[in-house]
């Protein structure tokens, strides 16, 4: 059983080092996309002061510093900027490995929810774009490891406290009394470690404000809910005021001190992204994670009946998440629960709590539900909550059995999708590097040359201008329609039509974006 298990860690391990290595890949060779680029054009390539004092949906403050500093260091590249996107996606695979080891074990389980949980195309594209939302995933996830393990203690942190406040004169207190103060130090460890999780997380894409708060409110009610059930309230408003100072206090001043000075300049108008409705949310999520470009002998309708899983999981969710607290309840125990029943708790919880949160967002300010990358931290979510009923439903081995086939199908169809050569949101920015290569094998030109482009690739190219030094062989490009005069144009699918009207010369044309270069 012990070499068994050492085989499924391995494996597992295996895959995320593959993962890793195809990220590094991916970083280094794709072309850079047009939220990539537009960050860079309109913050990170100007000064420092520009950077701390400006503020639009694009800019995710704390990959922004970052992406400035690698750049300092390594010079302009799609890699140096990709590198602390790139770097702190191994964060969240070091998380999912250490979170699904603890919660699911070490069998072939291990090897299934790391899979389900890592190979998500979704997922995996924004482990090395050069944006904030896949660091913001890896801390936040991170977050619930620490959350995890603390609440897997055996008792309130107060014991530390005691420690502290016991004269010095006193004899040497009993190594059973010495063991729960270490414990408690322990705990406090893991306490600030979750709130520097939470906080980076937020820092890095302000969609997480929510999920956050939602993970950090349950965790506090389930850090004191022994001692509430047990009628100790003087205790429990204690230990609620620990997580509160070890919590929530030094996780806002971290946040505070990243974001403050971009976010003067934040207007409500700035955040226009999302969508109307829930459906709009998980509709996107699941096109993303499966369907991120079309497979052929799929058929339209399974699609389409993806997007009932969502809902689905998180409804079974919140009856067993209802059923387990109720046991909760009656034994009053909370480490009297098995491990999983814990983990259960805690991120179905969060899960549940944070659809509460976006609810009464919408309804009471307007605000929209997320979108596409916005919502991405509901991919590894909903899968967890997938991966946490497949385990708990051992018992029932039928049920078992077929909630590990859905998630073996899914994993298939991650790898299916499993793509080196673009980033699913901006497929026609896959071959803008190429264009811009066959622009410059061109004769050279006495004076600037002009090109326009279908608005999208604008900043893409105005990008690598920058990057291969063409200030003085390339006019800026700006967003002038496709008609306009030019020695180059660089058009999309949408705009092929141009290249008869105007009698134009195809000099490439790059079959996975679809984009062509005419003259």
């Amino acid at each position: 059983m012990e070499r068994a298990s050492t085989v499924w860690t391995r494996s597992s391990w295996l895959l995320l080092l593959g993962l890793f290595l195809v990220n590094v890949y991916r970083a280094r060779t794709q072309s850079i996309t047009i939220d990539e680029a537009y960050t860079y054009n309109q913050h990170i390539s100007k000064g420092w002061i520009s950077l701390l004092t400006s503020y639009d949906a694009n800019h995710h403050v704390l990959n922004s510093y970052l992406s400035k500093l690698s750049l300092a260091a390594f010079g302009l590249s799609e890699f140096s900027l990709r590198l602390p996107s790139l770097a702190l996606g191994t964060l969240y695979f070091a998380a999912i490995f250490q979170l699904s080891r603890r919660v699911f074990g070490s069998g072939w389980f291990l090897l299934l929810a790391v899979a389900a949980l890592a190979l998500n195309p979704f997922v995996l594209d924004h482990l090395s774009a050069a944006r904030g939302y896949g660091m913001a995933l890896a801390f936040w996830m991170w977050a619930l490891l620490e959350m995890t393990r603390y609440l897997a203690r055996k008792g309130p942190v107060a014991a530390l406290e005691v420690h502290e406040q016991q004269p010095a004169d006193l004899p040497r207190p009993s190594l059973r009394f010495a063991g729960s103060c270490l414990e408690a130090e322990d705990s406090l460890r893991r306490l600030y470690r979750a709130a520097l999780a939470l906080a980076l997380g937020t820092a890095a894409n302000l969609s997480l404000l929510l999920p956050a708060l939602a993970l950090g409110a349950v965790f506090v009610l389930l850090a004191t809910g022994d001692l509430w059930l047990a009628g100790k309230r003087s205790e429990a408003a204690r230990e609620a005021a620990r997580a509160r100072d070890h919590l929530f206090v030094p996780a806002a001043t971290v946040l505070f001190a990243i974001v403050v000075l971009p976010l003067t300049r934040a207007e409500p108008s700035l955040f226009y992204f999302g969508a109307p409705t829930l459906a709009g949310t998980f509709r996107s999520v699941i096109e993303l994670s499966f369907f991120p470009r079309p497979l052929s002998g799929v058929p339209v309708w399974l699609g389409q009946r993806f997007s009932l899983a969502p809902p689905a999981l998180i409804a079974a969710a919140a009856l067993a998440w209802t059923a387990v607290a109720l046991r909760w309840l009656r034994g009053r125990r909370l480490r009297a629960l098995e491990e999983i029943d814990r983990f259960f708790l805690l991120s179905a919880g969060a899960m549940l709590a944070t659809l509460m949160a976006l609810f009464a967002a919408r309804h009471a300010f307007g605000v929209l539900y997320p979108l596409s990358r916005t919502a991405l931290y509901w991919a590894p979510l909903v899968t967890l909550m997938a991966l946490a009923l497949a385990e708990k439903s051992r018992r029932w081995r039928p049920l078992w059995a077929a909630g590990c086939l859905l998630i073996a199908a899914s994993v298939a169809l991650f790898v299916l999708q499993f793509s080196v050569s673009r980033y699913a949101e901006w497929g026609f920015d896959a071959g803008t590097s190429r264009i811009v290569s066959a622009i410059r094998r061109q004769p050279p030109r006495a004076r600037p040359v002009r090109i326009v482009a279908s608005w999208e690739l604008e900043p893409s190219l105005n990008f690598y201008r920058q990057m291969h030094q063409l200030e003085r062989q390339w006019e800026p490009v700006d967003r002038r329609t496709p008609e306009e005069p030019a020695d180059y144009r660089v058009l999309l699918p949408r705009d092929h039509a141009l290249i008869d009207k105007l009698r134009l010369r195809v000099l490439y044309r790059d079959e996975l974006s679809g984009a062509v270069l005419a003259q």
